[in-house]
């Protein structure tokens, strides 16, 4: 069965590759902008069904998309835009708890047949110092995630986490449902 990753994002492939599968990557050039809600749950639920459906009015098989979202007292953090935006990001979340807001689709656009979900996980960071954070931000592509995040490093400032784990930009065990739903021996 064709597997098709519409992201070309690193994180989500070390994701997949996790599962140790054969897929290819196919990403879905879909105008994340394009859609808009003030519910996080919805909003990335919405982006990663239009992403692998995006995806799968040109493709046959299945796809797997996902979209994710730091929420922090009720604003939306998305991709930091420079390495200064980054540990501003950074900064703000030191010693507070924040949530994660993750979606993940498997679309299989031979049957037209979609799973999805959001799933929620809480942070709590640690007190950080300016020096740690501005070498995060040396050293990690802060402007290639939301809210500078990358799922391993950020193990190096949390305190507690709460809720679905998220591993670089999926709720894997969510999607390990769905693939076994869809007939993948996952």
């Amino acid at each position: 069965m064709r597997i098709i990753l519409a992201s070309q994002s690193a994180s989500r492939k070390v994701a997949m590759d996790l599962l140790g599968i054969d897929y290819e990557v196919i990403p879905s050039g879909f105008d994340e902008k394009s859609i808009r809600d003030d519910n996080a749950h919805l909003l990335v639920e919405k982006l990663s069904i239009a992403k692998a459906k995006h995806v799968g009015a040109s493709e046959k098989g299945l796809i797997v998309s996902g979209d994710l979202f730091v929420v922090h007292e009720g604003e939306f953090m998305e991709k930091p835009e420079s390495k200064e935006e980054g540990v501003e990001m950074i900064r703000r979340l030191s010693g507070k708890t924040f949530e994660i807001v993750s979606g993940v689709c498997v679309h299989d656009s031979e049957k037209d047949v979609t799973r999805s979900s959001a799933e929620v996980c809480k942070i709590k960071f640690r007190d950080l110092s300016e020096d740690e954070i501005k070498r995060y931000v040396d050293v990690y592509p802060v402007t290639d995630f939301a809210a500078a995040f990358e799922g391993d490093a950020m193990l190096l400032f949390t305190e507690s986490v709460e809720g679905s784990y998220n591993f670089n930009g999926f709720t894997v065990s969510k999607l390990v449902v769905f693939l076994r739903e869809m007939g993948v021996n996952v």
